[in-house]
């Protein structure tokens, strides 16, 4: 990397003070998050000021001064709105091109959405205002169009009440204790806020448009992939800890690279309510399982894991894998991994924060055993690697896939593994009673008998007939399970890719941006024989109707359509299709995977030997760690990664901070691996 690229990355990714309290408040700011955060507060500076300048005249008395500065506050929400929604889309063109990861993005989401409904609470107020010294607040607020020259204050008003409720719901503390209740006022109010504010001023959907175009594209990219509806093919339980850990079938041509995330709907817990989990491992190479962990903390997990518990096959909707675009041969759409930018990499995760640290560390030992087989695609990659991996109770370790434990206990030394127990009440040497669910298919999992009784599949009330057929030693045909929608796609398939190409992507975008030009012609003849507000209202309608549609329609919808008429042809012929691991209800007494980790002696070490890695007591020292990688390396950089709890990535944060200010010749550039609510 040549030195000035190198200098001006360090100074963009410098964090500023006050660290500790940026870093408890909003996870730290950089200096080019503050310059974007800058350039935005200074347009917003520009326009006030330049709209003060030419509405208000000098000698203008105080109710033309009152009522010019109110309406150009309702005027300053265009470049607010406009700039507002570009970072919401989960797969965003925007991550494509910056190489900054959506969690990060989402941040200044939040950030001008504070500002924006400032913006709004402001314009409100000095109205209210200026009607209560006029005496006319009641002929005003009440107006639905008719006595204001073309604005519906009435309107205008709900949708300012639409968006304090939106407001206060998004708080933090809010948004992370009561996720539903967020989750369902964001949804709602906005739509209120979208429509009431056209409706207030015809042309308010000007301001929507830029962002939510890119969101209808990405809606219609997910609104067709989670219409196919698969199961968790096996799970596994550690009721000590409250954790987790289930796979899901992958379609051969999804694509995948870490650190992902996916969203997943269970419909038999909720039909509208998607949670996101960072994915671990795609298993056999490209395709085959996705492996997801998940932890006990609220309502939504603790009812997903009572549902594993019954040992009932479990229908999801899945989106994603997101952050790992990969459409086309020869053609990524995210940058190269930013491991392979470092000869040390740390990583620093606490319980099932460790998720994406496990997926970057199975890419990193595919790709050296790719260079092992003398592949030209192996690339660069770490040369020193060290994972330091906490959690409050032992069976959580039981997540780490054996090859990379083994990868830890080989003498070429390029991982070193450190896992910590930072609960006194529970001793690393006990092994902790482990709650298997077990895999309904011998070939990605441990063999087991081929019997399934008939009590399987008749007291769980999940199967059709038809499904019934689907056992072993039955001829095949198409996969199905009670409750599936009538209206989509209603046979048991893998997890299906977002796209299948860059051309379907660009194809996508394109019909998006046209759809939403022929709309606004159409509605722009409407308006001029309508009322404002009434053509305000109906161009949001139409253009968001039309820019998700027709992209969904003509560009994403037949491709899988196609893809799944054949897979019902190919499963009625008894083809790959009707691989029984959608379906089979689940068996006694069958591992996870035939590799599983065992707790042994205060180790984590894999089954039927003594290699493994020991389990210390109490938190590890960071910053020692980081030292150590420093000092075993002559390059300028370290990669540090963390993913856990909030307080844990504070501390990793200030310890990078904290270390890079002292001067010395080697930075830390700190990844935030975390997903947010």
């Amino acid at each position: 990397m040549a030195p000035s690229v190198s200098t001006v990355r360090a100074l963009l990714a410098w964090q500023l003070p006050p660290r500790a309290l940026l870093a408890s408040w909003c996870g730290g700011l950089s200096v080019a998050e503050a310059l974007g955060i800058g350039s935005w507060l200074g347009l917003n500076l520009w326009w006030l000021l330049l709209g003060l300048h030419s509405s208000i005249q000098p000698g203008d008395p105080w109710d033309v001064r009152l009522n010019a500065t109110a309406k150009l506050f309702g005027q300053m929400t265009a470049p607010n709105l406009m700039l507002l929604f570009l970072p919401i889309p989960r797969t965003n063109v925007l991550t494509w091109l910056s190489g900054v990861p959506r969690n990060r993005l989402i941040r200044f989401h939040r950030w001008m959405g504070h500002g924006t409904l400032w913006v709004v609470l402001i314009h409100s107020l000095l109205y209210y205002v200026y009607w209560g010294m006029t005496n006319s607040f009641w002929i005003n607020f009440k107006d639905w169009g008719e006595a204001a020259g073309g604005a519906n204050n009435l309107a205008g008003s709900l949708a300012f009440f639409c968006g304090l409720v939106l407001w206060a719901t998004s708080l933090s503390f809010v948004r992370r204790r009561m996720y539903e209740l967020f989750f369902r006022c964001h949804v709602t109010c906005f739509i209120g806020f979208f429509l009431l504010s056209c409706a207030h001023y015809s042309g308010a959907w000007l301001y929507f448009t830029p962002g939510l175009l890119l969101y209808a594209a990405d809606l219609a990219l997910r609104g067709v992939q989670m219409n196919n509806i698969t199961t968790v093919t096996a799970a596994t339980i550690e009721d000590a800890s409250g954790t987790a850990t289930l796979l899901i079938r992958a379609d051969k041509v999804l694509k995948h690279r870490p650190p992902s995330e996916v969203w997943l709907l269970v419909p038999s817990l909720s039909r509208w309510q998607w949670h996101p989990f960072r994915q671990d491992v795609l298993a056999s190479g490209g395709g085959d399982t996705l492996k997801c962990h998940v932890k006990q903390y609220g309502r939504f997990t603790g009812a997903l894991l009572r549902a594993l518990r019954q040992r009932r096959p479990l229908a999801v909707r899945l989106s994603g894998p997101l952050g790992s675009e990969v459409t086309a041969s020869g053609c990524e759409l995210v940058p190269p991994a930013s491991w392979r930018r470092y000869d040390t990499v740390v990583m620093v995760a606490g319980g099932v924060g460790v998720t994406a640290m496990l997926g970057m560390l199975r890419a990193m030992l595919d790709a050296r055993q790719a260079a092992e087989a003398g592949s030209a695609s192996a690339g660069r990659m770490p040369r020193a690697v060290v994972c330091v991996w906490t959690a409050r109770q032992a069976g959580e370790f039981l997540s780490l896939d054996s090859s990379l434990l083994a990868a830890a206990s080989a003498k070429d030394g390029w991982l070193a593994l450190h896992l910590h127990l930072t609960s006194s009440r529970e001793q690393p040497t006990r092994a902790n009673p482990r709650a298997v669910l077990p895999s309904p298919s011998s070939r990605h999992l441990a063999h087991s008998s081929s019997r399934h009784t008939s009590s399987n599949t008749s007291s769980s009330g999940l199967w059709t007939d038809a499904t019934a057929s689907q056992l072993p030693g039955v001829s095949a045909g198409p996969m199905s399970m009670a409750g599936m929608s009538p209206y989509c796609w209603s046979m048991l398939r893998p997890a299906q890719p977002l796209a299948l190409s860059a051309l379907q992507l660009a194809a996508v975008y394109s019909l998006t941006f046209f759809g939403a030009f022929c709309a606004a012609l159409v509605a722009t003849s409407y308006m001029q024989q309508a009322a404002p507000w009434q053509g305000g209202m109906v161009t949001c309608v139409l253009i968001s109707a039309v820019a998700t549609g027709l992209p969904a329609f003509f560009a994403v919808f037949p491709v899988h359509q196609a893809r799944y008429l054949s897979a019902v042809a190919d499963s009625k012929q008894g083809g790959t299709a009707a691989d029984q691991a959608c379906v089979a209800p689940y068996e006694d007494q069958v591992l996870l995977h035939s590799e599983a980790c065992v707790l042994a002696d205060g180790a984590v070490v894999l089954p039927g030997s003594t290699t493994g890695v020991r389990i210390r007591e109490g938190r590890p020292d960071v910053q020692a760690l980081l030292r150590s990688a420093a000092a075993k390396t002559s390059s300028p950089l370290v990669g540090v990664y963390a993913g856990g709890p909030a307080s844990l990535m504070q501390s990793v944060h200030l310890t990078a901070c904290s270390l890079n200010g002292e001067g010395g010749s080697t930075r830390y550039e700190l990844h935030n691996e975390s997903v947010e609510l």
